[in-house]
């Protein structure tokens, strides 16, 4: 008789900010749901093209702000989120994606989903809005 038994992976991710660690002065790591959240905020805010060898990386997202806040555009939002996120995030599943607006070409995006390894439901936000 054999004992199946499974790993739960961990994922780790890099802090942009690279805030030292207090006491060590290394980068701290970001595990787990922290390091989703991250990578989640780190492929929205990325216009493609932007990254140097990854031409395709990211989300258009900032096209989006200069354009009429009807169904289409809002349409076409949802898609290009869930279409990046299903294309650079496996460890996340979209289930929702709720935009809403102030009229000053600024959206507040929540992106409800669940992480793949711990099927836990999150939240996500994100807010885009133009420099004035």
């Amino acid at each position: 008789m054999s004992i199946v038994s499974a790993l739960k992976a961990e994922y780790s991710d890099f802090d942009l900010t690279l805030k030292p660690h207090p006491e060590r002065g290394d980068i701290v790591p970001l595990k787990d749901l922290a390091a989703v959240k991250n990578s989640i905020k780190n492929i929205l805010n990325t216009r493609p093209g932007e990254r140097p060898f990854a031409p395709t990386f990211g989300c258009d997202l900032y096209n989006y702000l200069f354009e009429p806040d009807d169904i289409i555009t809002r349409a076409a939002i949802r898609r290009a989120i869930n279409d990046s996120l299903l294309m650079f995030e496996p460890r996340f599943k979209v289930k929702d994606i709720d935009l809403s607006t102030d009229n000053n070409n600024t959206y507040n995006i929540t992106i409800s989903g669940i992480i793949i390894n711990s099927q836990r439901d999150v939240d996500i936000t994100l807010l885009i809005k133009r420099f004035s």
